[in-house]
């Protein structure tokens, strides 16, 4: 039943993740808030948590979904650790480690991969890019 659980927070947390960076694309809260964020074209480690104080209060709340359904403390942890660790790892500039050049493309492009690879909601808005190698 714990595992199950930490599925579904795991997919809570990128549900809430896609939804909160999609609606911070949207003017006036780009220019207010999340800008702060795309101010690194090239982003590295750090940039993943440099963000507006808004933008980190609300990214942060994901860590708390699991309270709101009651669930084991595992659930909490797992949670609060993958939203701690996540923006480090998909901002690192290296594909193999959880999806950087997904992100850093949005970084480049702005209105593509607002979410992460390990759920396809990308995909299902139509805004999944690849970057193009060319080949």
């Amino acid at each position: 039943r714990s595992l199950l659980g930490c599925v579904a927070i795991a997919f809570a947390c990128e549900l809430h993740f896609f939804a909160l960076h999609r609606l911070l694309h949207v003017a006036p809260l780009y220019g207010w808030v999340h800008k702060l964020h795309h101010r690194s074209p090239n982003p590295g480690p750090w940039s993943g948590m440099a963000m507006h104080p808004v933008e980190g209060i609300t990214y942060v709340s994901r860590a708390a979904l699991p309270l709101l359904v009651a669930h084991h403390p595992l659930h909490f942890y797992y949670a609060l650790i993958n939203t701690v660790l996540l923006p480090a790892s998909s901002h690192t500039g290296y594909e193999e480690l959880l999806g950087s050049e997904f992100h850093w493309l949005h970084h480049h492009m702005y209105s593509v991969n607002y979410g992460s690879p390990a759920l396809p909601l990308d995909w299902l808005f139509g805004t999944h890019r690849l970057l193009d190698r060319g080949g």
